[in-house]
């Protein structure tokens, strides 16, 4: 982006950025009076060690600050990353609180059903595997599970293949973004897969409880029903049994869990039908953009 061509009655959105190229582009846009907006999906600036930034993480972590100090405003996914910003020094009216959305006009499910019920359970992990403690006893538990069932693990991730310890198991690799909701919106899945380590891994809790629920969103709207840890951001948004199923961490919770959704038709039926219309009602693109509106000070 050329900063000259961007006129003063624009408006600029940062989202999640943190190269030293954006933080430039970011003041140079500042010192023309251009309005911009840094918007934030989770606590960038407190990665993990699961990240493996290693000497990058503390460049990052100064990044996002001046950014947060350059922009106008600043939108974040969920209140508790607001605040996060807010225990740093950021004013309470320059946070505006606007969740992820879903754009169904765009997508809609159309799954290719062969009238079976699948034996395909999903489980989508970008970056690093987001649970330490429970790791183990996780895919010792989806082993057990899928050996028993027939079931099959279709992973979709930009991590190499053997970081995975499935033994059924289809390795999709990464897939872009638009591929990959086409495929969520017309295959059958029985059952998504969304573990995340809670308090067991101290070291990731902070960033941990304060991501979006992205894939709830993206899962119930293409109508897969999902089986998630039961920690924090899960734990407050979801509703246990009703749209979601929320498991501690540990074997025995999660076998029983994947057992009662394999084995409850109607019980898998309603939980889709309740999630779906969880993403419809709150996190529609057009619920969303009425947030956006307000925080640039417009009418829809």
């Amino acid at each position: 982006m050329d900063a000259a061509k961007v006129g003063v009655d624009d408006a600029v959105f940062f989202c999640r950025h943190h190269s030293q190229k954006s933080v430039d582009l970011h003041q140079e846009l500042k010192n023309r009076g251009v309005f911009t907006v840094y918007d934030i999906d989770d606590l960038v600036g407190f990665y993990p060690a699961y990240f493996d930034l290693g000497s990058g993480a503390e460049r990052a972590k100064l990044s996002v600050f001046k950014h947060i100090s350059l922009a106008t405003k600043i939108s974040v996914e969920n209140s508790v990353i607001g605040n996060e910003l807010e225990g740093l020094g950021v004013s309470r009216n320059d946070i505006h609180v606007i969740p992820n959305s879903y754009d169904f006009e765009s997508f809609s499910a159309v799954k290719c059903s062969s009238g079976e019920v699948s034996k395909n359970i999903i489980f989508t992990n970008a970056a690093g595997l987001k649970f330490e403690s429970f790791r183990n006893d996780f895919f010792s538990a989806v082993n057990e599970f899928c050996e028993t069932t027939g079931c099959l693990v279709h992973v979709f991730s930009d991590l190499p293949q053997e970081s995975f310890k499935f033994t059924r198991m289809l390795y999709r690799g990464a897939t872009d973004w638009r591929s990959h909701k086409h495929i969520l919106q017309t295959e059958d899945f029985l059952f998504s897969l969304v573990p995340l380590g809670g308090r067991e891994d101290p070291e990731s809790l902070r960033f941990n409880s304060a991501k979006s629920i992205v894939k709830f969103i993206e899962y119930g709207a293409s109508k897969i029903p999902g089986v998630f840890s039961n920690v924090e951001p899960y734990r407050s948004r979801l509703n246990n049994g009703v749209d979601a199923l929320l498991v501690n961490n540990d074997k025995d919770s999660w076998l029983e869990a994947m057992s009662e959704i394999e084995a409850g038709v109607e019980f898998r039926e309603s939980m889709v039908r309740n999630a779906y219309e969880n993403v419809l009602k709150n996190y529609s693109t057009e619920i969303v953009l009425d947030k956006y509106c307000a925080l640039l000070g417009i009418k829809n």
